[in-house]
């Protein structure tokens, strides 16, 4: 998709008075936390090409959106693909970093540290792999 057609789908979201929620958001909502807003949508990327951070960040930024990205860890810092800390500069404004798949000689948490990204991220992301990291 190009940047200009992206621009234009979140323009539309805007105009339209829709919503993005990350998965943080429909945890709390399920657990009867917190209410959604109105039109609420989840916006999600996969495997971490570089142009999530090049093109795709900066529009959800402008938009003050949320998004959801599934990062394959083997990919991380790979030709084509975003770097560490651009990943840890997404996750700190506002952009949540899941786990959806990777080779498992490289699980996520291998990448990540709890002080890079949160304990509660890499326990749900060790959750989301089958694994636990408390054991």
């Amino acid at each position: 998709m190009s940047p200009d057609d992206f621009t234009a789908q979140m323009d539309w979201l805007m105009v339209n008075r829709y919503h993005p929620v990350d998965f943080n958001d429909m945890r709390a909502y399920f657990a009867g936390t917190t209410p959604l807003p109105s039109r609420p949508v989840v916006i999600t990327f996969d495997d971490g090409y570089a142009d999530l951070y090049t093109t795709a960040y900066p529009i959800l930024a402008a938009h003050h959106f949320k998004a959801v990205a599934y990062i394959v860890s083997s990919f991380v810092g790979q030709s084509r693909y975003v770097t560490k800390e651009q990943v840890l500069e997404m996750d700190r404004k506002g952009i949540q970093i899941a786990s959806a798949h990777g080779r498992p000689s490289q699980p996520f948490s291998s990448i990540f540290r709890v002080d890079d990204v949160s304990a509660r991220r890499i326990e749900a992301l060790a959750r989301a792999a089958g694994r636990s990291s408390r054991g």
